[in-house]
This record gives structure tokens, sequence and C-alpha cells, in this order.
């Protein structure tokens, strides 16, 4: 009669006793197997954390402006766990960049992060102040009360600070029907707002604390055949009203340019100032000059 075909563990038991060492090889696989999914899944990782983990010391951003009062390396780091990333991952700088980047009430871009030896090293762009602007918001008995914020040149609101709050003569004040409020780092979508801060960046170039200026109002242009339907007012610290017309780039056929027009205003304010006039007006969307009283500020 022949005999049944093996079975495996016969054949495994067999192999066992045949082969040198086999039954100590046998008890060695499960440890070599287990050993290495432990080091794998535990050991290591611990191991890179240890030694290749990002460390707070050992990151270098770019210097903070003076009107950044906070740590953006503390808080970066803290919030979004830059512990947990591996200096050996490809991926490093990447998630790095994009670390800093989430910070967008004061970073406006990482522009790059180089590591050299044990230090890594960020670029950043920071978000700077070019405007306040008058908004409503509830205080704390839940009185409808106006403050101001700041604003960067892209319309992000940035954090609130008592020291821009005192220093109201240092930037041009946004005054807007109607507008709402936005948290920190987050930007107005109100195109009213982007007409505001288009005017002040091209002021910005001629100092517009040396004209006085301080208050910026974006009005409804009523002339519908200009196509354009925003105006800007401006208002100096002595109360003299300015209808500015369009922003640069946007004015309607007869208006002037830009540059004459801040050119007439300049001269309008010395002149008038000259003679110690009170208050007056001037009306640069077209070649009109008046004078009178204004109102007074808000």
């Amino acid at each position: 009669m022949a005999n049944a075909p093996a079975t495996f563990r016969d054949r495994l038991y067999l192999a066992l006793h045949i082969i040198p060492g086999g039954s100590l090889l046998f008890a060695l696989v499960p440890l070599v197997v287990f050993g290495y999914l432990g080091w794998y899944h535990y050991a290591a990782p611990r191991i890179d954390r240890t030694f290749y983990s990002l460390k707070m010391d050992k990151i270098q951003i770019s210097t903070q402006p003076d009107w950044i009062k906070v740590s953006v390396l503390d808080e970066v780091y803290k919030n979004n766990r830059l512990d947990r990333i591996n200096l050996l991952d490809p991926s490093a700088n990447a998630e790095i960049a994009s670390a800093f980047e989430t910070h967008s009430s004061w970073v406006k871009k990482a522009t790059s992060v180089r590591k050299f030896s044990d230090t890594v090293y960020v670029d950043l762009i920071y978000r700077q102040p070019i405007a306040l602007i008058w908004v409503p918001y509830q205080d704390k008995e839940n009185r409808l009360v106006k403050g101001v914020y700041a604003l960067d040149a892209d319309g992000v609101v940035l954090p609130v600070s008592e020291d821009f709050a005192q220093r109201h003569s240092d930037f041009l004040i946004i005054d807007i029907a109607n507008i709402g409020t936005q948290v920190a780092g987050s930007a107005y979508a109100d195109v009213r707002v982007h007409q505001a801060l288009k005017l002040i960046t091209f002021l910005q170039m001629s100092n517009h604390k040396e004209l006085g200026l301080q208050w910026l109002y974006v009005d409804r242009d009523n002339d519908v055949s200009s196509g354009r339907p925003w105006k800007i007012l401006l208002k100096t610290t002595d109360d003299r009203l300015i209808d500015w017309g369009h922003i640069p780039g946007e004015e309607n056929g007869g208006e002037e340019s830009a540059d004459r027009k801040l050119n007439r205003l300049s001269s309008w304010l010395k002149s008038e100032r000259e003679k110690n006039s009170k208050g007056g007006a001037l009306d640069l969307s077209n070649s009109r000059v008046a004078t009178g009283q204004t109102t007074s500020a808000p």
C-alpha cells in the first residue's frame, strides 16, 4: 500500500531534524520578525525624533519689524507642533514653510527654507500696517462703539495693538459707511477697502504725514457717466476737505492723473496754510477749486 503524502507539518518536522540547528533557527525567526516590526514602528521613530527632530532653538527667521510685538517663531512652533518634523524627511522644508504661512495675521509669505548643518533658516515677508480702518464693534457691555484696526496693503486685518491705536497720526484712517469687521489674519473682500488702500499706497510715496492727511472716505460717485461707482474724499488734520475723485489708474476721461492731482493738492495746502485760512475744500475730480467750511471729523 502506497504511503500517504506527507503533510506540511511532517515536512517541517523532518527539516528541523535534518538541517543543523534547525530548531534554533525556527525559534529565532519570530524574534527577528517581531524585533524588526518593533524597531520600525517604535524605536526608529523615537530615535529620529531625538536626533533629527526640529528644535525651536535651531530655527532662525527673518528679523521681526518693530510693529510685531509677539514672537512669531514661538507661536508657529507651538501651534503647528514643529517638533514633530523630521529634518531627514524630504518634505520637511515645505512643511516648515507652510507652518509659517498659517500665521497669516503677521506672515505674508515664507519665501525660502534652507538647512545648514543642524540649523534651519526661514526667510519671511511680514505684513506691514499701512492704514487704519474705522469700524463698529461691540464692547464688553455689548454697546456698539467704533474703533480702529490696522490693515496691510492686501486688506488683511492685523492683530489688535495699542501701539497702532496710539499712533493715529502715522496712518490714514479709512472711514466707510456700513463696513463690517474681520478677524485678524483675514482680508476684506469689500471693493471699497481696496480702492482706499490703492490710493493710500500711492500717497505713501509722497509721505502723507507731511501733507497733514488724516481721514479717507469712500463715497458713491453719483455721476453715472463716469462708469466708476466709487470716489475718494480726503480730510486733513486741520479740517480741509479734498475731493480726490477716482483712484490712480481708474480716472475717467476728463480727470487728471494721480501725479498731477498730488501736485495740485500740495500747492493748494501750502498756499492755504500760509494764509492761515480755516477749513476749505479742493475738488481734484476736475479743474474747479472751491473754498468753504467742512464737516468735523468723526
